[in-house]
């Protein structure tokens, strides 16, 4: 083990030259449609082609990609291999596997390239054949993956079961504390009446209003010992399972945040940096080991939505000295990310985000602070490329980057000075959305509110210009702060309640509202084109 060092008072960091990956260069526009066959690019000679309401593409890549040949033979297309299929350019009769099948269009010539509907396509290959104009692609999904519940990223987009996947819905945070309270004494939830019975109620509620996931701290009492005490994590795992078969029971997936950075996997004689900075440290030992175990339990479960690591790790780096306590960098949190996402995958591919707050004005600044050795934090705003140096520093391990985002545009507040003309910036949805598709990765607004009195007509009205621009913005999967809490003894307000009222109905009508915008596909009932 190695022994725990403070290069500097408030810092594990020490202080030297700074290294970040390279900033991706800034994208044009496609003005083509990519193609993607179950979440891989089909690569093309020629990009797809409109005819009227028609969309056409080249046959041969995309029927490789599914394991099939493709010949043509003058205006004959022979499909072969394990589904064998013939059409004719000009014709919407062919046969598949024997049978006749009618076509909605038929294969013809475009540009001297033969070139084939997508309802030839979705007919030969039983697919889900999906036009999505907001991320310009063309979405063929096969086999369990039209049905599995399962979110994957296709072209930088969340998808689930061949489909775009968006959804405002909540965090219900405290679920795990409740089921807990049966086993543990907790001094928060000391009523019965706010154990599982109130647990299932929120969950009953939010799916019978449409709701299809939640976010929830899974740390509990019952993860105090469970490295050390067997009959300990016996108790924890079932509570556990008490969780996941209620989340089930009413088709709710969660972003589980996971609170990988806990004295639950602190070794004795170690320390918090030995888990987070040190990969040969027992407690780093402690925690790969918990990973393995919890993930291999629950990987076979349509409950994960997301794995997240933590809640808003950011916000503690690079400030030590501000609060007179040992603080960690971006980088090392970074790396603790890169460490932990390679052992979930090592037993599933679910996305894996850190589960971070939205950026300090000055968070770039705050570490080359402590970079440079000073004792004193670097409170110098972030210009937008400051911004995205900080962005490669500490996301680049994740799939998803998270971002917790309070009243975020809903101000006249500007952010940060542009780099070409000191131009001032708005802070809002849409840029973050922009820094995030820079970096290569989609954006998970993973808490959000805006801080207001619901009982203030004018406040309501900011909750649902809020709302819209979340939608404006296109911001896939937001959780807002929060539902159905029942932690006793505090004076939490309106916001960590909403179990019934205007705010509640707004954010309802949101959830309906960005499906309705974003979830529309170009397409027959019967999803072929």
């Amino acid at each position: 083990m190695a022994e725990y060092v403070c290069p500097q008072t408030y810092s594990t960091e020490p202080a030297g030259e700074v290294f970040f990956d390279p900033i991706p260069e800034k994208k044009k526009k496609r003005e083509y449609l990519a193609v993607y066959y179950n979440g891989t690019e089909v690569k093309l000679a020629k990009h797809p082609v409109q005819d009227n309401d028609t969309f056409y593409v080249m046959p041969g890549p995309v029927f490789k990609a599914a394991g099939l040949d493709a010949v043509i033979d003058g205006d004959m297309l022979e499909i072969t291999g394990k589904t064998k299929a013939r059409f004719v350019a000009g014709s919407k009769v062919g046969s598949k596997n024997g049978e006749k099948v009618v076509l909605n269009n038929p294969p013809m010539f475009i540009n001297k390239t033969f070139m084939v509907p997508l309802n030839l396509i979705n007919c030969v290959l039983d697919a889900k054949v999906w036009l999505d104009p907001y991320g310009k692609m063309i979405v063929i999904t096969t086999g369990e993956q039209k049905n599995d519940r399962r979110l994957r990223i296709i072209g930088g987009k969340f998808y689930m079961n061949g489909e775009p996947y968006y959804e405002i819905s909540f965090n219900k945070w405290d679920a795990s504390l409740q089921i807990c309270s049966e086993y543990i004494p907790f001094r928060e939830y000391q009523n019965p009446e706010h154990w599982y019975p109130a647990a299932e109620d929120a969950f009953r509620q939010l799916h019978s209003l449409g709701f299809n996931s939640v976010r929830i701290f899974m740390s509990n009492p019952a993860t105090s010992g469970i490295m050390t005490d067997e009959k300990k994590k016996e108790r924890y795992y079932m509570i556990m399972d008490r969780l996941f078969d209620l989340l089930d029971k009413y088709e709710i997936q969660i972003v589980a945040c996971m609170s990988f950075i806990s004295g639950a996997f602190v070794a004795e004689g170690e320390n918090a940096w030995n888990l987070v900075c040190e990969k040969d440290s027992e407690s780093r030992k402690n925690l790969v080991k918990y990973i393995g175990e919890f993930v291999q339990r629950y990987a076979q479960r349509k409950t994960i939505l997301m794995w997240e690591s933590d809640n808003e790790n950011n916000l503690g780096c690079d400030i030590g000295a501000q609060i007179k306590r040992v603080s960690f960098s971006i980088r090392q949190i970074g790396d603790f990310y890169e460490d932990i996402a390679k052992e979930i995958k090592k037993y599933d591919d679910r996305p894996f985000t850190g589960g971070d707050s939205i950026f300090r004005h000055e968070q770039w600044h705050l570490y080359l602070g402590v970079k440079s050795g000073s004792d004193e934090p670097n409170w110098v705003r972030d210009t937008l490329e400051d911004r995205l140096k900080a962005y490669a520093v500490l996301h680049r391990g994740e799939d998803v980057i998270s971002m917790h985002t309070y009243s975020v545009g809903c101000t006249d507040d500007t952010y940060s000075v542009s780099d070409t003309d000191d131009t001032q910036v708005k802070l809002d949805f849409k840029l973050l959305m922009s820094e995030c598709e820079r970096m290569g990765k989609p954006f998970y607004n993973g808490e959000t509110a805006v801080n207001a009195d619901e009982a203030d007509k004018i406040s309501l009205q900011r909750d649902i210009d809020f709302l819209d621009s979340m939608i404006d913005a296109g911001v896939q999967i937001t959780h807002w702060w929060t539902f159905h809490c029942d932690r006793e003894g505090f004076n939490d307000g309106y916001g960590w309640d909403l179990t019934y009222g205007p705010v509640l109905d707004a954010i309802v009508d949101a959830n309906r509202k960005i499906k309705a915008v974003y979830c529309v596909n170009a397409a027959e009932d019967d999803n072929t084109f």
